[in-house]
């Protein structure tokens, strides 16, 4: 069970084996039965409803239409508090779409916070890994402390949810991610002792969530507890194959089970003398405002240099096998004359030519599907690949004209500020255009000498947020919003 899922009906009846043991637990850990009381009454309480801001796109709780909490959370101060009602339900606004924010467990951003310091992390070219990474909020987290710093490889094990992973990656704006769909044990064959920061939000027996989602309760049993805790020391292995000698690890769950925490980190620290603990935390819900979730972080010893560009290799390598989210054919390098068209057609769109860090030894196509890679890509080679950096493009090579057309990821890193031509939504025909729907708005918004009423493409944003692409002619803004993303309405 992962942080994050839907919330449900009030909470049913709690396992009678799952109360005795956590009655045990609490008592060890020095609670009281007043508290053990209080644990049990907080799951007749509301679920906490929290969100991370992007920090990425500029986003500030001032410029927000909703109500969020002052102070922020205590452990993240980019995360806010909000209470949910008819008039304050952000999941709903446009700005959501736009990857203004994330939607996130307040405990869930404790693992992130605990492996990446903004104060000393943020400017170094770290090699980090989300090993479970779905459905993202943990990566995203990781990619604003990193700042578009260095490389954040993201992976989920399961297909469908590292499609969702990928989808948020692209709607926060995220350049230096790749997103992987792969094993533990085949990343570890690939990637020994490479990562500086390696982060292990574990699949666990979701005890943490039971408030939030009941569904976790039904499926809670003592044999579950046993093999999520044996599925775990399999991951933790994996995940120390692959951490570079001096780099950090975090182990998180959303469980309270000793069996998934405290002797999880105990039997792994028994079998790996060379990592040494430095912080623990367990949340529980009578203790903060959240729920439930353990969090271990651990030093492998060893000293490395402090990491820079320098340690990167600036060359692409090619990738044998490619994830429908980068296309199902052979990765490949564009020939001069295409990767000058592109530099071209970005010279066309951009009014701030360095926004994009445009390199065209750093092209690389899957298909039709242009991305610009992160400098320090490694070798992908049999690996399965979503998204192997920055979408830029789609090549339309039977076309003779607009055979160049913006990837809706490329429309999510930029701003309104960083475009020839942009729209400006209220937010009803932000909805509209999120829907589908064909506008014609009036705050068409050009740089320069542009002509605004000519054809070509138009950032169409909300408050300040770029939401998709628009492709003026005719007097109207053809909506290039993708379908299968669109929503309801």
């Amino acid at each position: 069970m992962k942080s994050g899922q839907r919330e449900s009906a009030p909470t049913p009846g709690l396992p009678e084996e799952y109360l005795s043991r956590m009655r045990v637990d609490l008592s060890s850990a020095g609670e009281t039965p007043a508290d053990f009381e209080r644990f049990l009454s907080s799951f007749d309480e509301p679920p906490v409803h929290s969100l991370q801001l992007n920090t990425l796109r500029g986003a500030d709780r001032s410029g927000l239409p909703f109500s969020l909490s002052d102070p922020p959370i205590p452990w993240n101060p980019d995360g806010f508090y909000y209470e949910e009602t008819d008039d304050n339900r952000p999941g709903r606004h446009p700005l959501h779409d736009a990857g203004a924010f994330y939607i996130q467990e307040a405990s869930a951003m404790l693992p992130a916070r605990m492996l990446l310091s903004a104060d000393n992390d943020s400017s170094r070219h770290l090699r980090v890994l989300d090993l479970c990474a779905a459905p993202g909020g943990k990566s995203v987290q990781l990619a604003l402390t990193m700042r578009g710093q260095g490389l954040l490889v993201s992976n989920e094990i399961h297909p469908a949810r590292a499609k969702i992973l990928s989808q948020n990656i692209e709607r926060m704006g995220i350049r230096n991610a790749i997103v992987l769909n792969e094993s533990p044990e085949r990343l570890a064959a690939a990637f020994p002792a490479f990562f500086d920061r390696i982060l292990v939000d574990a699949p666990c027996s979701g005890e943490g969530m039971f408030r939030k989602n009941p569904e976790a309760i039904r499926e809670w049993s003592p044999d579950a507890v046993r093999l999520c805790a044996e599925r775990q020391r399999t991951i933790l292995r994996a995940a120390a194959d692959m951490l570079a000698p001096g780099g950090r690890l975090v182990y998180s769950t959303c469980t309270f089970a000793p069996a998934e925490d405290e002797e999880q980190i105990a039997s792994f620290l028994a079998d790996h003398p060379d990592f040494t603990p430095e912080k623990q935390e367990k949340l529980l819900p009578h203790r903060i405002h959240g729920e439930g979730h353990f969090s271990a972080l651990l030093l492998r010893e060893g000293t490395v240099p402090i990491p820079d560009a320098g340690r990167f290799s600036a060359g692409i390598a090619r990738s044998g096998r490619a994830g429908k989210g980068a296309g199902s054919s052979q990765a490949g390098i564009p020939g001069k004359a295409l990767a000058e068209e592109i530099r071209v057609w970005l010279s066309s769109l951009l009014c701030d030519p360095v926004c994009i860090d445009f390199d065209p030894a750093r092209l690389i196509l899957f298909g039709d599907h242009l991305y610009l890679v992160p400098p320090c890509l490694p070798d992908l080679h049999g690996l399965r690949v979503l998204r192997p950096g920055l979408h830029l493009a789609d090549i339309r090579p039977n076309r003779k004209e607009n055979r160049i057309e913006p990837a809706h990821a490329l429309s999510h890193a930029l701003s309104p500020s960083q475009v020839f031509r942009c729209a400006e939504l209220t937010d009803d025909e932000a909805a509209a255009f999120l829907n589908g729907q064909t506008l014609r708005p009036d705050r068409l918004i050009h740089a320069g000498d542009v002509d605004g009423t000519a054809a070509g493409y138009v950032l169409m944003c909300c408050r300040g947020f770029s939401l998709g692409w628009a492709r003026a002619g005719a007097g109207m803004l053809k909506n290039r919003y993708p379908k299968g993303i669109r929503t309801a309405g």
